[in-house]
């Protein structure tokens, strides 16, 4: 089989997942084809903007960053990442978040004492656009100070949901979270 026949057929796969209805399932099918796909001008010059073209209309919580990309090294990442949307971390993750992730729309992140808040900061920093959903979970140990910080990038950006799930702020914490929120320009309603 000769390149051009190998790359033909990888794009008559390609075409074929794009227009299956979107789901979670085609979506893992389409990274493991984009990961098997040899890094080339062909690949970052029309693949991609084809792709791109055809997951304009899937939501963006189906174009997560799979667990096993999240692993690559940084400076290795393949220009197919571009294509992800979304994606979760542990609180050691954030450090090694591979490059070109800069159209996330979601995050969703475990956050501990050991979070490298410095890191989380420039990843919501490092953005082309604004997140859209930010999720951070978390348990005891949390600085509340580190974590207004970090999250600090966000409001002004214009993220449109944010959710804290099981962090303790403590009464002091939720009281500098609700000072802060007028002067980002946000509202607390149902």
């Amino acid at each position: 089989m000769t390149r051009a026949t190998s790359h033909e057929a990888m794009f008559g796969e390609l075409r074929s997942l794009l227009q299956q209805d979107p789901s979670a399932h085609v979506w893992a099918r389409l990274c493991g084809l984009l990961r098997r796909w040899p890094d080339t001008p062909r690949l970052r010059e029309q693949v991609i903007p084809y792709a791109q073209e055809r997951l304009a209309g899937w939501s963006d919580a189906l174009r997560v960053l799979l667990a096993r990309d999240r692993a690559m090294p940084p400076d290795e990442a393949p220009a197919w990442l571009a294509l992800c949307r979304d994606v979760s971390l542990s609180h050691r993750e954030s450090r090694a978040l591979p490059e070109g992730l800069a159209p996330l729309t979601r995050l969703s992140m475990n956050v501990s004492e050991y979070t490298p808040w410095r890191a989380l900061r420039a990843l919501l920093e490092s953005a082309d656009h604004p997140l859209e959903r930010v999720h951070l979970s978390g348990r005891d140990g949390v600085d509340t100070d580190r974590l207004l910080d970090a999250l600090e990038p966000m409001w002004a950006r214009g993220v449109r949901e944010v959710s804290l799930s099981e962090i303790t702020l403590g009464e002091d914490g939720l009281w500098r979270l609700a000072e802060r929120l007028p002067v980002w320009g946000i509202s607390i309603g149902r």
